[in-house]
């Protein structure tokens, strides 16, 4: 593996407007376009940009596969990234790919050959830690979730808001 290529796995979430909100219609996604630029700039250091999201609504039907497929269409269109990882499970199927599991990192590594211990999770989730910390990629931490229950031994501080850690990524 290239131990200088690394990637920065950035939960759905974190990527809207709102991240409380739950659009289930391509219409209804609102991103926060504030982002662009961090992002852009991450990739011009050749930095790999995933977006990593559990859509459990296509396994029970409750979101439609062209529905999805026209979200990641809009996303893609609104942000330049390597690709969008998606666990389609519920939690009780218990898969390898769905956070805490950290399947959907490793392969995801495997496949592009980039280093897990050099790369970074942003998320608004706490599941997203221990997945994190599972393969040995970093975790940062966005909003409200209680840093009593991280398990990563790599974590940086909480910080309030996606745009605020992608420029924690870039001054490191």
């Amino acid at each position: 593996m290239n131990a200088f290529r690394r990637a920065i796995f950035l939960q759905w979430d974190i990527l809207l407007k709102d991240p409380r909100t739950r659009p289930l219609r391509a219409e209804e996604l609102v991103f926060d376009k504030s982002l662009k630029s961090g992002l852009e700039f991450l990739q011009r250091l050749k930095v790999l940009l995933f977006v990593v999201t559990v859509q459990e609504g296509l396994t029970d039907r409750s979101l439609s596969r062209r529905e999805f497929e026209g979200m990641k269409r809009r996303l893609s269109h609104t942000f330049s990234v390597d690709d969008i990882l998606v666990c389609p499970h519920s939690k009780d199927a218990h898969c390898l790919c769905r956070p805490p599991e950290s399947g959907l990192f490793v392969e995801t590594a495997r496949v592009c050959r980039f280093e897990l211990s050099h790369s970074v999770v942003v998320s608004n989730r706490s599941e997203d830690d221990r997945a994190a910390s599972r393969c040995g990629c970093t975790f940062l931490p966005i909003g409200d979730i209680n840093s009593s229950t991280f398990v990563g031994r790599k974590t940086y501080l909480c910080v309030g808001e996606a745009l605020e850690a992608i420029r924690r990524i870039i001054s490191r």
